[in-house]
């Protein structure tokens, strides 16, 4: 399975973190994702945005204005 690291601190746009996202998941065909972005709303939104997609957020560590997430596709 593809791991991918996806940096994304900084972006204050929901819309684009989440797009973005959902277009290396498409074309990677489901990797395994480590994702940084920004703490609040653009978190709760991509979060939401993996689910969806039905990855299993494994992980989800708050650091100093950002959030860093694993997550991985469920199985089920």
């Amino acid at each position: 399975m593809e791991s991918v690291e996806i940096k994304l601190r900084g972006i204050d746009k929901s819309e684009f973190a989440v797009r973005y996202t959902k277009n290396i998941v498409e074309m990677l065909h489901e990797p395994q994702l480590s994702v940084e972005v920004d703490a609040g709303p653009i978190a709760e939104d991509l979060s939401k945005a993996l689910e969806s997609l039905g990855y299993r957020i494994e992980a989800k560590k708050p650091m100093q204005g950002w959030v860093w997430l694993q997550a991985v596709k469920s199985s089920t």
